[in-house]
C-alpha cells in the first residue's frame, strides 16, 4: 500500500528560471523538474526592446542530472527552442532559449559541477571515490574522466595569483605568512605552503625532500603578498627547513619579521628579525 504525499520542492535551478513554466512528476523512479523556456521574457533577456520581433525556429528537449536528497534521483527535462531577431544593421542575431543554472552541453546542473569540484579540491577526495560518492549519496552518475576535465575548466576560469592575492586581500587583510608542511595522500613529496592568518594557502610548492641547502627552489618561486605582510610566523617547525626559510623572509621582506619557534634551539637570526617563543 502507497499513499501520495505533496512537499514543496525547490532548487537554485527553479529560483534562477522565475520567468520558465515549472512543473514536476515522479516518473520511472525518480523525480522529473520539467522547465519549459518557450515562455520565457525573451526581450528581457537579452535586452531587445518589446517592439523587437522574434522568429522562430526548432525546438529541443533535453535532460539533466541534479544532486538529490531523496531516495531517487532529480532530474531536469529542459524545453529549449533556437530563434533569431533582426539587428539595426539588418543582420540575423540566433539565440537559444536556456535555463539558467543547467549546463546544457555536460547535462548537469552548475550545482552540481560544484559539488564534485569542492569534494575533489578542497576534501582531497581521488576521482574514483568522488565518483561513487555522489552516485551513493546524490543519486548522480558521472565519470571519472568527465570529473577530472570539469577540474582543470574550472581551474583555467580562476585569477591570476596577483588577482587572487588581491581579492583575498579585499575581503579580509593580509598581514602575516605562516610556513607550513603539508604532506597530501597519494603522492610521496612533502608540500611546502604559505598560509596567512586566516589560514588561506597564498602558494604552494612540493618538494621531493627535505633539504638543507640555502639554494632550495621554494625559496626562489615563493609568491608572497609584499604589500602589507608585516610579519613571517614560523610555527611547529623542523629545524632543515630554517635555512631556506630565512633566505625567503630576507628576499621578499624588509621590515620586521617575528618568528614563532617551537622546538628550535641555537638559531641565530640578523637582520633586524627577533624570535618570540621557543621551548
Amino acid at each position: 500500500m502507497a499513499i501520495n504525499i505533496s512537499i514543496p520542492v525547490s532548487t537554485a535551478v527553479i529560483e534562477l528560471n522565475p520567468d520558465s513554466k515549472i512543473t514536476g512528476i515522479h516518473e520511472n523512479g525518480q523525480v522529473v523538474i520539467i522547465i519549459d523556456t518557450r515562455d520565457q521574457n525573451v526581450h528581457q533577456r537579452l535586452g531587445l526592446g518589446t517592439k523587437t520581433e522574434l522568429y522562430w525556429g526548432d525546438e529541443n528537449t533535453y535532460e539533466a542530472q541534479e544532486l538529490s536528497c531523496f531516495l531517487c534521483p532529480i532530474r531536469y527535462r529542459v524545453t529549449t527552442r533556437s530563434g533569431y531577431y533582426y539587428d539595426e544593421n539588418g543582420e540575423p542575431v540566433y539565440f537559444t532559449t536556456k535555463a539558467y543554472g543547467v549546463d546544457a552541453n555536460r547535462h548537469i546542473s552548475e550545482v552540481l559541477m560544484r559539488a564534485a569540484v569542492l569534494l575533489l579540491v578542497i576534501a582531497g577526495m581521488g576521482y574514483r571515490q568522488v565518483a561513487w560518492l555522489l552516485n551513493a549519496l546524490f543519486h548522480v552518475q558521472i565519470s571519472k574522466s568527465s570529473l577530472h576535465r570539469w577540474v582543470k575548466e574550472v581551474a583555467s576560469q580562476l585569477p591570476a595569483f596577483e588577482q587572487m592575492i588581491e581579492l583575498l586581500n579585499n575581503k579580509q587583510p593580509i598581514t602575516e605568512g605562516h610556513l607550513d608542511e603539508l604532506y597530501p595522500l597519494g603522492v610521496n613529496h612533502l608540500l611546502l605552503v604559505l598560509k596567512d592568518e586566516h589560514g588561506r594557502i597564498l602558494d604552494a610548492q612540493p618538494t621531493e625532500k627535505k633539504m638543507k641547502s640555502r639554494q632550495h627552489p621554494f625559496y626562489k618561486s615563493l609568491k608572497m603578498p609584499e604589500s602589507g605582510l608585516k610579519s613571517f610566523i614560523l610555527t611547529d617547525a623542523n629545524p632543515i627547513i630554517m635555512p631556506y626559510t630565512l633566505c625567503t623572509v630576507k628576499i621578499y621582506l624588509s621590515n620586521t619579521i617575528i618568528f614563532i619557534l617551537f622546538r628550535i634551539f641555537g638559531v641565530r637570526l640578523k637582520d633586524g628579525c627577533r624570535i618570540i617563543g621557543g621551548i
